[in-house]
């Protein structure tokens, strides 16, 4: 497959096989583009059908997101133009469409386990009220290769996590720091929107994890809230579930705010209040 796309647009185009979570199935790609290819398949697949496509770019290069599947995107990065790379891919497509439906079905049946690249996700606080930008707390950042210079305001706190990041978790980083932390995975994800770190997280993937819910129309946010029966984590996914966030994404923003759950706990609650009539799964 990589070479006949080569073929078609030149020798430095690079192409990926992308699970419905950003999970990289097979890839040509260095790591600055199998990490915003990870990125954005995870926010966009879910609302992509097959044959739709995303054209994106980076480093001076076209960027084209497939919808080749359900369950399966196909990703070009090439210096060429957007009608040739598309071309490219719909023929990759019809040629190994037998392939990628075997590779589709094992998606579907099979739990992965994949390292992730990270995004802060932007979540309400139910404890505060407040609007915040997490990553999860076992999410192990990284000081990325070839960064380049750039003037950047970094307070006290955000200098000593950049000293001891080494292959440690946001929480181990908390625990050496003496921070909570919850605020440790508020400030590792600053120094992620600054460029400064990236970060991976090791998870078990599932297709349902790419599920997006929504608030039931017939309940009214403040007459959820105030039932007695409604614990913490009801009420984090009730004030979240507006905001198009997947299952996954929940579960980052949990884990951001100190409280475990992973993807698998978060849709089993989810699942409990769809059959409760709270939420319904979005289109």
């Amino acid at each position: 497959m990589a070479g006949r796309v080569r073929a078609f647009v030149g020798p430095d185009a690079s192409l990926a096989l992308v699970g419905p979570l950003g999970e990289l199935l097979w890839s040509s790609m260095d790591d600055e583009e199998a990490a915003y290819i990870s990125d954005i398949v995870r926010k966009l697949s879910g609302f992509l059908s097959r044959g739709d496509y995303y054209v994106g770019s980076l480093k001076g290069k076209k960027v084209i997101v497939l919808k080749a599947t359900d369950k399966v995107c196909l990703a070009l990065v090439a210096e060429a133009k957007e009608g040739v790379m598309l071309y490219a891919l719909r023929s990759l497509l019809n040629a190994f469409l037998e392939k990628i439906a075997e590779l589709e079905s094992k998606v579907a049946e099979e739990a992965i386990r994949a390292e992730l690249e990270v995004c802060p996700v932007e979540v309400l606080d139910p404890a505060s009220g407040r609007e915040v930008k997490v990553v999860p707390a076992d999410a192990i950042p990284y000081v990325p290769e070839g960064i380049a210079p750039r003037a950047i305001k970094l307070d006290n706190c955000l200098i000593d996590i950049l000293r001891v990041v080494d292959g440690k978790t946001v929480a181990d980083i908390a625990r050496e720091l003496g921070m909570d932390v919850r605020e440790a995975c508020e400030l590792v994800a600053r120094l992620l929107k600054e460029g400064v770190l990236k970060a991976k997280v090791a998870e078990e993937l599932k297709g349902d994890y790419n599920i997006v819910f929504i608030p039931k129309a017939a309940l009214g946010d403040r007459e959820v809230l105030a039932r007695e029966d409604i614990g913490l984590f009801e009420k984090f996914i009730l004030m979240n579930i507006g905001r198009g966030l997947t299952v996954l994404e929940l579960s980052w923003g949990l884990r951001g705010l100190g409280l475990d759950l992973k993807p698998d706990d978060v849709l089993s609650l989810l699942k409990k209040m769809e059959e409760a009539g709270l939420i319904v799964r979005g289109p």
